[in-house]
Formats: C-alpha cells, sequence, structure tokens
C-alpha cells in the first residue's frame, strides 16, 4: 500500500514538474517572439527613417544640380533647356530608385541579420532553459 502510494506521489511530482517545465518553455518562447517583433519595428521604423533622409539628400542634390544647369543654360534655346533638364529629372529618377534599392536590400540583409541572431539566441535561451529544467527534475 505505501509503495503505491509512493509511487503515485512521484507521478504526480513528475508530473507537476513536466507542467512547470512547459510552462517556462512557453513564456520563453513568447518572450522572445516579444523581441523578435520589438526589434523587427525598430528596425523598420530605422530604415524607413534612413531611407527618408537618404531620398531627402538625393532630391536635394538633384534640385541644387538642376538649379545650376538652369542657370547655365538661360542662354541657350528652350527646345535645349527642354532636353537638358528632361534628362536631369530622368537621372534623378534612376538615382533616387538605385538609392531606395540600396537602402532596401541593406535593410532587408539586416533584417535577416537580426532575425537570424534573434532565433540563434532564442534557441540557445529555450536548450538552456529546457537543459536546466531537466537538471532539476533529477
Amino acid at each position: 500500500e505505501h509503495e503505491k502510494e509512493m509511487k503515485k506521489l512521484r507521478r504526480d511530482v513528475q508530473t507537476g514538474m513536466d507542467s512547470s517545465a512547459d510552462d517556462r518553455v512557453k513564456f520563453l518562447i513568447a518572450a522572445h517572439e516579444d523581441d523578435m517583433k520589438r526589434l523587427q519595428y525598430e528596425l523598420e521604423n530605422e530604415a524607413a527613417i534612413n531611407l527618408q533622409t537618404e531620398l531627402n539628400n538625393v532630391n536635394e542634390k538633384h534640385i541644387m544640380e538642376l538649379e545650376s544647369l538652369r542657370t547655365e543654360l538661360l542662354a541657350v534655346s528652350d527646345e535645349k533647356i527642354k532636353r537638358a533638364q528632361s534628362e536631369a529629372n530622368l537621372k534623378r529618377i534612376e538615382d533616387m530608385k538605385s538609392a531606395t534599392e540600396k537602402l532596401k536590400k541593406e535593410h532587408a540583409a539586416e533584417i535577416n541579420r537580426i532575425r537570424a541572431e534573434n532565433e540563434q539566441m532564442a534557441n540557445m535561451s529555450l536548450n538552456e532553459s529546457v537543459e536546466m529544467l531537466r537538471a532539476n527534475q533529477r
């Protein structure tokens, strides 16, 4: 009778420890997911600010270049002025597209790097937590 009660008690304790470990793992996973979402949000905001700053810089540069060109071309015929402005606008658009694509690629690479680091940290923390819980159960 006593032996049966001891076995039942051991099963109950083991079940409680397993449940506690599961709860701890779930908590850690949720915490890591929250951290990853926060970091992604911060990175996206920072990238958007950097992109806008770069676009503003490119736009300002091209506005100054266009103004300089306009001044130089005052003596030139209207047809030549229109052609030069069109070319400058196309170059500005091309440069802006290029800058935008560059920043998008850098942003995507940075997000992937941070995600990989976060996943690695989450896996390491999760594995360490599981190992600690297993060691505590022994």
